[in-house]
């Protein structure tokens, strides 16, 4: 067994916030099921409470976690 974690850093234009969750949450979170080993997939976002005084380049995480065996 093989556990894997793939962090992906991102950004979504302004005003499409939204349609990026539905769309994380739908088409794409159904399309993952097809990946082999996928146990998990989350998404978080960094808000400006967060950031403080050091504004950071990337507001988006998407998590990915497999489990592959051979």
């Amino acid at each position: 067994m093989a556990l894997y974690t793939t962090l992906h850093l991102h950004n979504v234009p302004a005003g499409r916030e939204d349609e990026y969750a539905r769309w994380f949450d739908g088409e794409h979170r159904s399309k993952l099921t097809l990946l082999r080993g996928l146990t998990n997939a989350d998404r978080y976002e960094i808000t400006e409470a967060q950031m403080g005084d050091a504004p950071q380049p990337w507001r988006y995480l998407s998590v990915y976690d497999f489990d592959i065996t051979s």
